[in-house]
């Protein structure tokens, strides 16, 4: 029960201290995950993406179209298979997400400093966490 309740106090520290540091930018943890790995990886489909950070293919697909609406992710039909998308992160896009990974990183420190045990992990993407596999 102890792990339970440090895990759902950290996502709720997380989650307020985030919104808190990107101001008035609308954007959330998930949704910067998703504008990172497609920043990372332009022209990355939207199942692609699901693979790189684990979340849903709905929860990914109803991230894709909010981030397009606001002008931060350009979709379009792949050619190769038009059930499918592919996705870059465009020029404002790219603005918001370098204040959301500041805020994130804000985030990941006061983490390390308030949540009991987490000062000992070392918070990382999955992609680095591959790369240090492999």
């Amino acid at each position: 029960m102890r792990l339970l309740k440090t895990l759902c106090y950290a996502q709720q520290l997380a989650d307020a201290s985030f919104a808190t540091f990107v101001g008035d930018l609308d954007i959330t943890l998930p949704q910067t995950a998703v504008l990172a790995a497609v920043a990372e990886h332009p022209g990355l489909s939207q199942a692609a993406t699901i693979d790189m950070i684990e979340i849903d293919r709905s929860t990914v697909a109803d991230i894709c179209r909010r981030l397009a609406r606001k002008g931060w992710l350009k979709r379009r039909r792949k050619k190769q298979d038009a059930r499918a998308y592919e996705i870059e992160v465009t020029e404002q896009g790219g603005e918001v997400l370098r204040i959301a990974l500041e805020a994130a990183e804000r985030v990941e420190r006061l983490l390390r400093n308030r949540v009991p045990g987490v000062a000992q992990l070392r918070l990382e993407t999955r992609r680095e966490q591959r790369d240090t596999a492999g």
